[in-house]
């Protein structure tokens, strides 16, 4: 099972990007030159399942709060990120069976996260 900031989420999928930060510069004379300023903190974006309400309103206040980095952690992997973006759709359930521990009615949700180093 995987954890965000100990808020329980079922990942789907992990994916993400780097960039570099690159300058163009246009000289009166000469040809286009480019100038290499580093690399941009990466994006971590982790699409999960998320099932009960208590879940989704854990991960609804982490949003809210942009100073804190919380610890992304399952399946041999861990790191401390902070929560840039937060999307969620409810899924249109008959019963889940995904947590045990919650009635099979609970609402269950897809979440989309945004998490940068």
């Amino acid at each position: 099972m995987w954890t965000f900031g100990g808020t329980r989420i079922i990942v789907q999928e992990i994916g993400g990007q780097s960039s570099r930060i690159t300058a163009r510069l246009q000289p009166l004379t000469g040809e286009t030159v480019q100038q290499f300023f580093g690399i941009e903190t990466p994006i971590h974006n982790v699409s999960a399942i998320v099932v009960g309400n208590a879940d989704l309103e854990a991960l609804l206040a982490m949003n809210k709060d942009g100073d804190t980095k919380y610890t992304l952690s399952g399946d041999s992997f861990s790191k401390d990120l902070y929560l840039i973006n937060f999307n969620w759709k409810r899924i249109k359930t008959a019963w889940q069976t995904l947590r045990q521990d919650l009635d099979c009615t609970a609402p269950v949700y897809a979440v989309e996260l945004e998490v940068h180093e």
